[in-house]
């Protein structure tokens, strides 16, 4: 891991973006000329590989919400501890996503009050292994502690991931914990 440069204020940031390349960005959304919201919304439409994690001290459910929706993919309370962080860091930058036990409740009851994910019964039961994964998937297991688990590898786990996503209509780990719970796959 690598920190390529700090910014005090959003304009930095994108100014910054144009000479670095960068794979996470942490964000703080309390920033003074251009602040978090914009400088969210402009680094996902003109760098959309970027994979961006909000800091930020407001750890409400409707901000959650709200930078969830606009693309972050993860959101951190500055009181959370440096390895926290750090995990949170990795995990974007190997899965895509990051999502806290508080993050992963509100959108959850998002979710599930919306109803935005495409449940439905596969025709394609599911194989023991595969629901041996959800499992591990609903437990915020990692692909690669997942195949540690299950003594496989990480890209045989991907591909288990893969076929689930298929047959769940889920396009995320959220998804799938949504597909487990409605399902009777899991329980909380």
């Amino acid at each position: 891991m690598q920190i390529l440069f700090g910014a005090g204020n959003g304009l930095e940031v994108i100014e910054k973006l144009k000479i670095h390349r960068v794979d996470v960005l942490l964000l703080d959304l309390n920033m003074p000329i251009m602040e978090g919201t914009q400088t969210l919304q402009y680094v996902r439409e003109h760098y959309p590989g970027i994979h961006v994690l909000i800091l930020s001290s407001d750890y409400s459910d409707l901000y959650i919400r709200k930078y969830m929706q606009l693309g972050a993919r993860g959101y951190l309370s500055k009181d959370f501890d440096y390895e926290t962080i750090l995990d949170a860091i990795r995990s974007v930058y190997q899965q895509g996503f990051f999502f806290h036990d508080k993050v992963s409740r509100v959108l959850l009851a998002e979710l599930i009050a919306k109803r935005t994910i495409s449940i439905h019964k596969s025709p394609d039961p599911m194989s023991n292994r595969e629901i041996e994964i959800i499992h591990l998937i609903c437990r915020e297991k990692t692909n690669f502690e997942i195949g540690q688990a299950l003594s496989i590898s990480v890209r045989t786990v991907q591909n288990h991931r893969l076929r689930i996503n298929k047959k769940t209509g889920a396009k995320n780990a959220v998804g799938i914990l949504v597909y487990a719970l409605k399902n009777g796959l899991y329980h909380l």
